[in-house]
């Protein structure tokens, strides 16, 4: 943490702050380290063991050894000038003191130059010009603070800004260097609320740092470490220091690094400030963003990496900065005011406690003027476990009445399907034995007719029409499967695509039907047999004469392009909705974790046409509707303790340009939503971080509700209706 010239220029708050720090009674040196500590008093270290006697607290050594190990490394593998080389400070300084003493932050560094007169007497501590790093006395040894704040030092001897996601986010990443990876990893922003968010960051920045160094690294994520310092490790444990070499970007931070001494000389021009005499609130303003971003512009366009696709469209983004444009405001109407609560059709089902789970709203449908909701739970654990038979309600926009149409008996409605203008839902999880599972369509009288005959399904996630033939993506003991009627359901053949799997989407794209399971967890190629890998796919292809066959091809990368996909998970489809020839679906790790919209147009060997709807990181994809050729989707986006939804409109040709349409909060996020005559509806809904371990605060009450939008008058007049708690 960088905090300014650690303590305030006047007053006794001042004086007694120094005074503090003067009165520590202990030091120990290191070339132009001196480390100040007690063993008494409220300061004193809460861990003094000296285990080699030599009566130095092994803790002050390990903070004094971790230092003097990433200075070598930040000046002789990563090239920096030290702090008290640099033209901030050359001459001005003459030691980096370090203070460990109680304090409610594990680090901070301070770029004001101080003059202390200790109580410790001797040669070595005379009163002189330092700099100021504090460490908490509680540290423990091989905790990375000391590395973390000492590069804010080498930070502010290049330059004077200190925007946090600048100065935190590097900051983390050069903690890599000190352990084994090199770290996760976001897309670089790609639209201006990404950036908008990253210039808001602190540590997380770390996420954006780690990509944009690896991008601009050439490939290099080794680190050239001399041997000695490869040896560095702590008194008492005899780890390293340095575990590993793997880090990308030393050389780009460099090369940034003195484009950012440039760009804050030409920013104190501009704003008439003195060098390296701006004010606090000067070194950490917004207005500073403007210049980081020219100086990282600069030193990506020496890069090899400007011409990456992904780096491209970052810079198109900061393109707008050099003329001093920061990203506009979400200027999408707020029409939280204008909600109208319509109902809780499953409130007298699920009526209390962990049973309100089973109201989330998991799909709705627009059928024949009505309005279609599905509740339920089929986990087997966490809240309202196995919540079935779940009732089929419908609601009436002309009379205004909700109306229980039927009853399913599996645990959970998960979704709705429209075929040939007929109303199906698919038997998600039976309550019954699973010697077949079910499929239900809705009659012309508004009566439901369950059939239950697909032979060993344990679930029916999807239903299509292919060829004439009526198709169920399922999932049996032997694993996923398809199971395809030529008599509109009256009797399956099941065809088996692959062991210990479900099918959980059928997709026709470009003419042809694709089966698609989920693509699996990486696993370690010493413990996979050639029949397991064999197996390790997660699309099959209709054929004809009802087979599938794999297609290896179609990859994770190729289903769900450009994204930073964690290759420890799963990675499935949670919804799919025909577009004329395309596919529109959601990429999720599971149905709690959507990661993305995509459009696929062909799944051809030679030719995979799948584009990523590229949507704001932190907004949260959970359903979609196709009107004609407007697409329209519902994401979330987490504020506070509540949500944002936000509803975005483009059009199948140009899924680039998007805008959002509108906007609205409430506590509860909005999982599912509809489209009615101009009135947009939404199904409340309510997760839980784990189904072994979870807390009865995390179920919204809200779960459940039916709320409505209408745009037809929105813009015009409020309802005086009641709203969701918010």
């Amino acid at each position: 943490m960088i905090i300014a010239a650690l303590f305030p220029a006047r007053s006794d708050a001042a004086g007694d702050w120094k005074s503090e720090r003067e009165q520590l009674d202990r030091v120990h040196t290191d070339g132009y380290f001196r480390i100040f500590y007690t063993l008494q008093g409220k300061n004193a270290l809460t861990d003094p063991t000296d285990a080699n006697a030599n009566s130095i607290p092994d803790i002050v050594e390990n903070i004094t050894v971790q230092l003097h190990a990433a200075d070598r490394l930040y000046r002789e593998v990563f090239k920096l000038t030290d702090p008290l080389a640099s033209k901030r400070y050359r001459d001005k300084v003459k030691s980096i003191d370090v203070h460990v003493l109680s304090s409610e932050y594990k680090g901070e560094s301070g770029d004001g130059v101080i003059q202390y007169t200790y109580r410790v007497a001797g040669p070595a501590i005379r009163s002189q010009p330092a700099l100021t790093i504090t460490i908490s006395n509680a540290i423990a040894t091989g905790n990375l603070t000391p590395a973390h704040e000492l590069i804010h030092s080498y930070q502010n001897g290049y330059t004077m800004f200190k925007n946090r996601w600048f100065t935190e986010g590097t900051a983390r990443w050069v903690e890599y260097a000190f352990q084994a990876g090199t770290g996760p990893e976001n897309r670089l922003p790609d639209n201006g609320h990404d950036l908008s968010l990253l210039l808001q960051k602190t540590y997380d920045a770390k996420y954006f740092w780690n990509r944009l160094f690896r991008l601009c690294s050439e490939g290099r994520g080794n680190l050239d470490l001399p041997e000695e310092l490869r040896e560095i490790s702590y008194v008492g444990n005899k780890e390293k220091v340095i575990t590993e070499n793997d880090l990308f970007g030393a050389d780009f931070f460099l090369k940034l690094l003195n484009n950012l001494d440039r760009y804050d000389d030409r920013a104190a021009a501009d704003r008439g400030f003195a060098p390296f005499r701006w004010k606090e609130a000067a070194q950490k303003s917004p207005e500073n963003n403007r210049y980081i971003l020219m100086a990282l512009k600069e030193t990506i366009l020496a890069s090899p990496c400007s011409t990456h696709p992904e780096v491209g469209e970052f810079l198109d983004i900061l393109a707008g900065y050099q003329q001093g444009k920061l990203p506009e405001p979400d200027l999408a109407p707020d029409l939280t005011d204008r909600i109208e609560v319509i109902g809780n059709p499953y409130a007298e089902v699920y009526r209390e406690d962990d049973q309100i789970y089973a109201r989330n709203i998991w799909d709705m449908v627009a059928y024949k003027g009505l309005l279609f909701i599905g509740g339920g739970n089929a986990n087997n654990s966490g809240p309202a476990p196995n919540a079935g038979p779940v009732p089929i309600f419908s609601y009436d926009p002309q009379t205004g009445v909700f109306r229980q149409e039927g009853m399913v008996d599996d645990e959970e409605i998960n979704s709705f399907t429209l075929l040939n203008d007929r109303l199906y839902l698919p038997g998600a999880d039976a309550t019954e034995s699973h010697r077949y599972s079910n499929f239900y369509l809705r009659n012309d009288d508004g009566s439901w007719r369950k059939t239950r005959n697909i032979p060993g399904g344990l679930h029916t996630f999807a239903m299509t029409s292919f060829d004439g033939k009526l198709m169920a993506g399922i999932s049996t003991r032997e694993g996923a499967a398809v199971a395809i009627s030529e008599n509109n359901g009256q009797a399956w053949q099941v065809t088996q695509i692959g062991p210990r799997q479900r099918t959980y989407s059928l997709l026709t794209v470009a003419g042809n039907l694709y089966a698609m399971k989920q693509f699996m967890a990486a696993r370690d190629p010493k413990k996979t047999t050639a029949a397991d890998a064999d197996q390790q796919y997660g699309v099959a292809q209709y054929i004809g004469n009802g087979l599938f066959a794999p297609r290896h091809d179609l990859t994770e990368a190729k289903i769900f392009p450009d994204m930073l996909l964690d290759p420890g998970k799963k990675k499935r489809i949670t919804r799919s909705l025909q577009v004329g020839e395309k596919a529109l679906y959601i990429g999720a790790y599971n149905f709690k974790s959507p990661f993305g919209f995509f459009l696929a147009s062909s799944f051809g060997k030679e030719d995979v046409d799948v584009r990523r709807i590229k949507l704001p990181l932190a907004f949260t994809p959970r359903d979609f509707l196709v009107r004609g050729d407007n697409l329209y989707f519902l994401c979330t986006e987490k504020a506070g303790n509540g949500f944002v939804q936000k509803i975005i409109t483009t059009t199948v040709q140009d899924i680039k340009n998007y805008q959002v349409l509108f906007q609205f909060s409430s506590t509860a996020f909005a999982r599912s939503f509809e489209e009615i005559d101009g009135d947009f509806y939404f199904g409340l809904g309510s997760d839980v971080r784990s189904s072994r371990k979870w807390a009865s605060e995390e179920i919204d009450p809200d779960t459940g509700k039916i709320i409505r939008i209408s745009l037809n008058d929105a813009f015009a007049k409020k309802k005086n209706t009641e709203q969701p708690s918010l």
